[in-house]
């Protein structure tokens, strides 16, 4: 575990180091700090710890639980309007900044012929993409990552991105099968998977069904037979899974949600969340629910949503627990893993699938698989507040928790997955919301169809879409080519 934490430490500051431009694709061929000449073992956990807290953690995907109401902002800052320009840039220049440390390595890898490296760069990058495009529609992608060369990149084609994404990831299985037997293989450098192709490969094509499933609405029955003939190749239980699991109980190795809520507490309970919750009642009760008592604080005895748009500011002491509105106690913690891509998620896509085909029967079986993978995993942040074997049974008895495959609905499945992306995973729960709009959003200004563009960047590179602002954030002109 020292090393581990000696490893993170290098990691988290050099890639600090890296991504401390606004105007990172501009400035980042002239940064003195950039290291550039550094070896494999010490760029695969710098691009490793840019993924998971710059891209993944980033306060752009912060800001989605807003969106679709997960959380509340309770800093006092008005409304979603203010909140979405002060949450924006982090996805934008995180991600390139990762993305250039992720260049680097499979350069470097692909000289040495370290394919084990390479391939791990290449899902890295897959991952870090799909973040940027299903956060802000078109990207630089094909001009991008050449500062020096081309500084005011073209934006690609949403779509296109997501075929890009596809090549990439085919590239990085083969660049995985490679390095199962190549010279040089990652070890402990890997914070992840310590070295195990397998399972990289395996992440690969986690990434590669959920991009199969967005495109439900474009092609319904082609999505969900591309899903399903792929499913064997990924996750085949809740023991798999991309999950880091490295942070420390410290400000120096935290869990970026965690740290986020500790800096400032800006997290209350969402209308979106408690309404999930209280669905799957037979009297419309929370409670009912065990991930309620596990995942939120009580008011005066009462969990307390916080009114998504109208809510006052809640950031005095109790910090952490409220002194007006439910706070998540899943982010008290700052050692908690970060789940990126899950068996359960994976379960939940299966059902989808299944359904969209009028596989009745396959989808009730993956439905009820994924619920109950992911009530054993909602203390995931602290393993001692593990569901016992008895509320887990008593919650799946609920009738609408448990519905026959003839009355399982696409909403059921949706609902629940929502309900178990609550825990650091919300720009998947807003895909969903986007693509299938299965849930009222209760804000007063309605479903953002996207996070704005940077000032930073809409200053520096001319190519910027113009028809991204914030107006037209809410009307149907700036709807992702997948959403509904």
């Amino acid at each position: 575990m020292k090393l581990y934490r000696l490893v993170i430490a290098i990691a988290m500051l050099l890639a600090t180091m890296g991504s401390c431009s606004e105007s990172i694709m501009n400035e980042i061929d002239k940064n003195p700090n950039q290291v550039n000449d550094a070896p494999l073992n010490t760029r695969l956990p710098q691009a490793t710890m840019g993924y998971v807290k710059a891209v993944a953690g980033s306060s752009s995907n912060r800001l989605t639980s807003y969106y679709i109401e997960h959380h509340t902002n309770v800093l006092g800052m008005g409304g979603i309007y203010n909140t979405m320009t002060s949450y924006n840039s982090g996805g934008w220049s995180g991600a390139y900044a990762a993305l250039n440390d992720m260049k680097l390595l499979k350069e470097k890898a692909v000289a040495a012929e370290a394919w084990g490296y390479a391939g791990i760069a290449d899902v890295l990058t897959a991952y870090s993409y799909a973040n940027l495009v299903d956060l802000y529609g078109d990207i630089p992608m094909s001009e991008a990552l050449q500062a020096g060369v081309i500084r005011q990149p073209k934006f690609d084609n949403a779509q296109e991105v997501y075929k890009n994404l596809q090549a990439i990831l085919d590239e990085a299985v083969a660049n995985l099968d490679k390095g199962a037997a190549a010279p040089v293989r990652p070890g402990s450098d890997d914070l992840v998977f310590a070295g195990n192709m397998a399972s990289w490969k395996k992440t690969a094509y986690a990434l590669k069904i959920r991009l199969f499933n967005r495109l439900s609405n474009i092609d319904p029955a082609g999505s969900a037979n591309n899903v399903l003939s792929h499913l064997d190749k990924s996750f085949a239980n809740d023991t798999e899974g991309f999950v880091f699991k490295q942070y420390a109980d410290n400000r120096n190795y935290e869990n970026p949600y965690s740290g986020a809520q500790q800096s400032q507490p800006e997290f209350a309970m969402g209308n979106g969340i408690y309404n999930a919750l209280a669905w799957f009642s037979s009297g419309t009760n929370v409670e009912d629910d065990p991930r309620t008592a596990i995942w939120f604080s009580r008011i005066s005895g009462a969990i307390k949503p916080a009114p998504n748009g109208l809510a006052g500011g809640d950031f005095g002491e109790p910090r952490l627990d409220g002194r007006f509105y439910s706070k998540p106690a899943v982010l008290k913690l700052l050692n908690s893993p970060q789940p990126l891509a899950t068996y359960a998620e994976l379960k939940f896509i299966e059902a989808e699938a299944q359904l969209r085909l009028n596989n009745r029967t396959a989808a009730y079986a993956a439905y009820q698989t994924a619920v109950q993978t992911a009530l054993k995993q909602a203390s995931l942040f602290n393993p001692a507040t593990a569901l016992s074997t008895e509320k887990i049974n008593a919650y799946l008895a609920l009738p609408k928790v448990s519905p026959t495959a003839a009355q399982l609905t696409l909403r059921h499945i949706l609902l629940q997955k929502y309900i178990y992306l609550f825990y650091d995973q919300p720009l998947e729960a807003y895909n969903d919301v986007r693509r299938e709009l299965f849930m009222t959003i209760t804000d007063p200004s309605g479903l953002a169809n996207r996070v704005p563009y940077p000032d930073s960047e809409i200053t520096r590179n001319p190519q910027v879409p113009r028809n991204v602002n914030l107006t037209t954030l809410f009307d149907s002109s700036t709807k992702l080519f997948w959403a509904k």
